[in-house]
């Protein structure tokens, strides 16, 4: 009896140390995956995730308030949207694709996704500047004057209209890749193909950054929400029975 009170306090985590061994092997099978394949799995998602994004972007421009009457100034507005996202959302992936195999790293992948998301912002102002998107007219959230930026950063981030320079492009997309932890939702053993909570959470992060660089909203947490979302639904998932059956065939070779 003695030995069986003294069992059941680890017994109850078996589970969870079992699916912890399971991980470990489906990363191996993961790991033997001929480079061919990779990158197969890699341009399939990558089309996917432009295909999620050009949809949702219709959709958010007109939440958004953002007409759609075929004007250029709509389509230009829409280019730049689907280009922002785009941009994001192949970064992670392509990240994702390198790290899939792999255990996590935070300080080495936040450092990375810090690199690309100051790529995709500069990326995303280049877009807007040649596409001539106006900014200046986007609602915007009201800041309590204690986090409003001192006149010199302003002048140097923001045009005299209010519009985002190359430096609160820079900083805001930088803040948006280095907080968050999107190679979780490109896991090709994440809990589910498409978390509605993790979405959520990238949308009120970006969000809150508006809190301290000022960004166009509602533009910037629904480009967050689009990446989210691509990212989600083009990269490649494992579900339970296909973990197990690469856990069985791992056990056997």
């Amino acid at each position: 009896a003695a030995r069986g009170q003294a069992a059941a306090p680890g017994a109850g985590h078996a589970p969870r140390y079992r699916l912890v061994g399971l991980d470990h092997r489906v990363r191996q099978v993961l790991r033997q995956k001929p480079a061919r394949d990779r990158v197969s799995e890699l341009l399939g998602s990558l089309l996917m995730s432009a295909l999620v994004s050009a949809v949702l972007c219709v959709v958010l421009m007109v939440l958004g308030g953002r007409s759609l009457d075929g004007t250029i100034d709509s389509w230009s507005f829409y280019a730049w949207m689907v280009l922002s996202s785009v941009g994001g959302a192949w970064l992670i992936l392509a990240l994702g694709k390198l790290w899939e195999d792999q255990t996590a790293d935070s300080v080495l992948r936040r450092f990375a996704m810090l690199v690309g998301g100051l790529a995709v912002g500069a990326g995303a102002f280049v877009a807007s500047q040649v596409l001539l998107v106006e900014m200046s007219d986007a609602p915007s959230v009201s800041l309590p004057v204690s986090l409003r930026l001192p006149n010199h950063l302003t002048e140097t981030l923001y045009a005299a209209d209010g519009s985002p320079l190359l430096g609160a492009y820079v900083v805001y997309f930088g803040g948006l890749f280095l907080i968050l932890r999107w190679w979780r939702q490109v896991d090709p053993l994440r809990k589910t193909r498409l978390s509605l909570w993790a979405t959520a959470a990238c949308a009120l992060w970006a969000w809150i950054l508006t809190m301290f660089w000022q960004f166009p909203q509602p533009w910037g947490f629904m480009l967050a929400m689009t990446i989210s979302i691509a990212v989600q639904l083009a990269s490649p998932w494992i579900g339970s029975e296909e973990r197990e059956r690469l856990g069985q065939r791992y056990r056997e070779a």
